[in-house]
């Protein structure tokens, strides 16, 4: 409705890539401009890369009859956030700013801590920390992330539950572990009972029993990854707010945490909460 509203002189910014947002170009008379992966969109990106740097692409600019091509760059890690600097830069170039200031502005952005962040992690780990929020479609960008990024150590996914789910929560986490033994992750452990559905995926999808786990908790997990982390892997962390599964960065540091619950009620983080050596 909010397409169809807009006036001949307006514009509608398209994903090219979603086959739902194509459908809704119809019947639309303002002038319509798609962005994605495939080479018809008048934006689309090529060459994608993804490092510790974050992530660079080749964009083709062709929304008239001339055709740019510009190497763009973005603090940001993953693939998918592609996307949304395609979809920044047909929204900037339409205001009026030129692809020069749209290129310095994707290339400060950084993530923010806990969003897909890149940091110093345990035992000489490097963590992909993505602890604070968690739903299928992030989690399997998140897990892509972590097999787009070089390494020389071992990928070791560490999955929360994802929660607000409803009917659909078993069937999503089975999706999730499908999802790690087609990318050949190195180390699958799963936390909380949905999780357990994750690991029976993914043993029944390829992967060896001694590569995966399930932890009733944090600190089953803590235990765990104390035994199978090494110096030079890469360490994803994911899970919903309320899994909390930040309290696993504690316990490695030697912190003490006593609270073992798997799904709270409370949003701050553990580190101040007063139940952290108590629990609930």
């Amino acid at each position: 409705k909010l397409l169809l509203a807009l006036p001949k002189g307006g514009l509608a910014i398209l994903n090219g890539d979603d086959s739902q947002a194509r459908k809704m170009n119809q019947g639309v008379k303002a002038k319509s401009v798609f962005y994605g992966t495939n080479p018809k969109d008048d934006f689309y990106a090529k060459k994608i890369k993804v490092d510790f740097q974050g992530t660079s692409f080749v964009l083709v600019c062709q929304p008239g009859k001339e055709k740019q091509e510009l190497k763009m760059t973005t603090g940001l890690v993953g693939r998918h956030f592609v996307q949304a600097c395609l979809a920044a830069t047909a929204v900037g170039l339409n205001q009026g700013l030129t692809i020069g200031q749209i290129q310095k502005a994707l290339a400060k952005i950084r993530p923010l801590p806990g969003r897909l962040s890149l940091e110093k992690g345990p035992k000489g780990t490097i963590l992909l920390n993505d602890f604070l929020r968690a739903n299928p479609a992030s989690t399997l960008a998140g897990l892509q992330t972590l097999t787009d990024l070089p390494t020389g150590g071992k990928r070791v996914a560490v999955l929360g539950e994802m929660g607000e789910l409803g009917d659909s929560a078993q069937k999503e986490h089975q999706k999730v572990g499908q999802k790690v033994a087609d990318l050949g992750i190195d180390f699958f452990l799963g936390i909380g009972p949905l999780q357990k559905l994750a690991i029976q995926q993914a043993l029944k999808s390829g992967m060896k029993k001694e590569q995966v786990f399930w932890a009733s908790d944090v600190v089953v997990a803590t235990k765990i990854l104390k035994k199978i982390l090494k110096k030079g892997d890469l360490f994803y962390l994911k899970g919903s707010r309320l899994r909390h599964l930040e309290r696993i960065l504690l316990l490695l540091e030697g912190k003490k945490v006593g609270c073992r619950v798997v799904s709270c009620r409370f949003y701050h983080h553990c580190e101040s909460c007063s139940y952290l050596l108590s629990g609930l």
